[in-house]
C-alpha cells in the first residue's frame, strides 16, 4: 500500500511539473521579432499588466492582442529615435511644458511641490517627499511621450522638405472611413452686437443698460439706429465678431447655450461674454491681441451654418500629417526589420478586462 501510494504521488508530481511546463512553454511563444530579438507572449502579458486601469485598453479578440502589440512596437521604436535625435541635439522640449501637461492631467498634484507647513494638511515630512517624487515621475513619463512626438514630427518635416511626402487617395479614403464622425464643422455664426463692458462689481449695471437696449429693439427701433446710439457715445460699445461651437473652449458654453441654432436676423440678449482674448489694430496698423472684459452684449445674427459632416475633401488637411506620421513609423519598423506573428497570440475570448477580477461568458477561452 505504501509502494502505490508513493507511486500515485510521484504520478501526481509528473503532471503537475508536466502541466507548468506547458504553461511555460506557451508564455515563451514568440509572437514578434524587432531586429531580430524576440517579444514573447509573456512580454505582452508583462506590459498589460503593468498599464494602469485608465490606461489598459479592453481585450475582447485576438485582434485586440495584435493592436497592443504594434502600440508597443511602436512605443519601444519611437523612444529610441528620440532618444537618438535628443542625444544628437536635433530635439529638445522644456521640462515645464511636460509639468504643465502632467498638472493638466493630474490637477489634485497642483502646488504639491512648493508645499511648505504640511502639519495643517496632517502629512509627515516623507509623505510629501514621496508625493514630490510622484509628481517627477510622473513629469519623466509625460517629457518622454513629449519627446516621442516631437521627433516623429521631426522626421514628418524631414519626409515633407525632401519631396517624398505622398499620400494616395486610397489612404485618405481608409483614413476617412476609421475617423468619420469625428470630421465636422463646428457650428458657426457671425453677429453685430451693442456691447457693455464691466470689471468687478459693475456687472448689474452694465447688464440692465444691455436690457435697455434690447427692449428699444422689442418695442420697434431698428437695431442699426440702436447700435449707432450707444457708438456716438462711446465707440468700444459696438463689435462684430465671429465665433465657431468648440467644445474643447468651455468658456463660451453659455454664451452657445443661448445662441445655438438660431437663425440669420434673430436679435439675442442679454447674454454673457467672460473675458476673452480680441483682435485689434494696433500702432503699426497690424492686428494685436488684448484681454477683453467681460461684458453683457445685444447681438444680432448676420450668418448661422449649423454643425455638419465634412466631406473627405474638407478633411484632408487634418488627416494628412497623422497619415504622414504613420509612414514614418512604418519606415521605422521596415529599418528595423519588424515581423509580427498574429497566429501565436493567444485567444483571449471569453474574457473582459483579464487582468481585473470581472469575466465576460462569451465563449470558450483557448490557448
Amino acid at each position: 500500500m505504501k509502494n502505490i501510494a508513493c507511486l500515485m504521488m510521484l504520478t501526481l508530481v509528473s503532471f503537475s511539473l508536466i502541466g507548468c511546463g506547458m504553461l511555460t512553454d506557451k508564455d515563451r511563444k514568440v509572437i514578434a521579432e524587432v531586429d531580430g530579438e524576440p517579444i514573447r507572449r509573456s512580454d505582452l502579458r508583462k506590459h498589460l499588466r503593468d498599464m494602469s486601469d485608465e490606461e489598459r485598453p479592453f481585450i475582447q479578440s485576438q485582434n485586440d492582442l495584435l493592436r497592443v502589440l504594434n502600440t508597443f512596437i511602436n512605443t519601444q521604436l519611437k523612444s529610441e529615435l528620440a532618444t537618438e535625435l535628443k542625444e544628437a541635439g536635433t530635439i529638445e522640449i522644456e521640462r515645464d511644458l511636460g509639468r504643465d501637461t502632467f498638472m493638466e492631467k493630474n490637477p489634485e498634484f497642483k502646488n504639491m511641490e512648493n508645499l511648505q507647513n504640511t502639519e495643517e494638511l496632517g502629512f509627515t515630512q516623507g509623505q510629501i517627499a514621496s508625493m514630490k517624487a510622484q509628481i517627477e515621475y510622473g513629469i519623466d513619463d509625460e517629457m518622454d511621450i513629449l519627446y516621442q512626438e516631437a521627433a516623429i514630427q521631426f522626421k514628418v518635416n524631414e519626409l515633407i522638405q525632401s519631396g517624398n511626402a505622398k499620400v494616395s487617395d486610397e489612404e485618405f479614403e481608409a483614413e476617412y472611413e476609421i475617423k468619420k464622425n469625428s470630421f465636422k464643422s463646428l457650428e458657426f455664426i457671425d453677429f453685430l452686437a451693442i456691447k457693455f463692458p464691466f470689471n468687478g462689481n459693475q456687472s448689474a449695471a452694465a447688464k440692465q443698460e444691455a436690457a435697455k437696449a434690447y427692449q428699444r429693439i422689442l418695442d420697434g427701433e431698428n437695431f442699426e439706429d440702436v447700435l449707432t446710439f450707444y457708438m456716438q457715445r462711446n465707440k468700444q460699445l459696438g463689435m462684430r465678431s465671429a465665433m465657431e461651437n468648440n467644445p474643447d473652449k468651455p468658456l463660451f458654453s453659455q454664451f452657445w447655450h443661448n445662441v445655438t441654432g438660431c437663425k440669420q436676423g434673430d436679435i439675442i440678449g442679454p447674454l454673457l461674454l467672460p473675458p476673452h482674448d480680441q483682435m485689434r489694430p494696433g500702432p503699426n496698423g497690424q492686428a494685436q491681441s488684448f484681454k477683453a472684459p467681460a461684458a453683457y452684449i445685444v447681438l444680432r445674427v448676420e450668418e448661422h451654418r449649423p454643425p455638419s459632416q465634412k466631406t473627405i475633401d474638407q478633411a484632408k488637411p487634418e488627416m494628412v500629417n497623422d497619415l504622414l506620421a504613420q509612414q514614418v513609423i512604418n519606415n521605422l519598423r521596415d529599418a528595423h526589420n519588424v515581423v509580427v506573428y498574429k497566429e501565436e497570440l493567444w485567444r483571449p475570448e471569453g474574457y473582459g478586462d483579464q487582468y481585473k477580477d470581472s469575466m465576460i461568458n462569451v465563449g470558450q477561452q483557448t490557448q
